[in-house]
């Protein structure tokens, strides 16, 4: 007998139309990220890094107009304070220098008056020109603060002992009271008349009041 002919998938069998096989359609899950927490966490981030921003804008602009507001009322002063600040001096070593300069040329006010003659003495400190190791004769605001910064080392650590046996210039710059700090620098800089040293303490925290507040 002949072998059985095998039939083909594609024909249809017994007369019956090929069926296909239904193929479910595969359904993919999609995990949703928290987009609202993270959304949250940005505008939150955001909101902080801003105020932030703000603030640092709005004290730096305060900043700004009250140094301005400084030296349009007392430019000459406004001017020594920051110039002893850029030195790296205490607020109160800046006071009590400040004090003593106010009752040199300043009528014992923050209005100072940097090119005044008394005789043979000038400048802020109404330095006896006799005595100065450089020509500081007429010289200009910025100058007379130069010399002030090269002299006080050395006037410091000479004549400290008129204040106490251990003020020098180191110790002088850890003060940290502007009237001590006044007494000191007159005492030991200006070497001047010791009634003036109520006013010039006076003066310091005059001084302090109006820069530091």
């Amino acid at each position: 007998s002949k072998p059985a002919v095998a039939i083909k998938p594609t024909q249809p069998v017994a007369g019956k139309p090929i069926v296909k096989p239904t193929i479910e359609p595969t359904t993919t899950i999609v995990k949703e990220e928290p987009t609202t927490q993270k959304v949250e966490e940005t505008t939150t981030q955001l909101n902080t890094e801003t105020s932030e921003e703000t603030t640092t804008e709005i004290v730096e602009t305060t900043t700004k107009d009250i140094w301005a507001e400084r030296e349009a009322e007392y430019p000459v002063a406004t001017y020594i304070w920051l110039y002893m600040k850029d030195l790296g001096w205490s607020d109160a070593v800046c006071s009590g220098v400040m004090g003593n300069i106010m009752a040199e040329v300043g009528g014992q006010t923050l209005n100072i008056k940097p090119y005044l003659y008394s005789g043979s003495y000038y400048g802020i400190c109404q330095w006896y020109l006799p005595y100065t190791t450089r020509d500081i004769a007429g010289a200009g605001l910025e100058a007379q603060c130069n010399y002030l910064r090269d002299t006080v080392k050395k006037e410091m650590n000479t004549f400290g002992y008129k204040y106490s046996s251990s003020m020098n210039y180191s110790n002088f710059l850890a003060l940290s009271s502007p009237s001590e700090a006044a007494v000191a620098f007159a005492k030991c800089y200006e070497r001047c008349a010791s009634f003036s040293y109520g006013i010039r303490q006076t003066n310091a925290q005059k001084a302090y009041n109006y820069f530091v507040g």
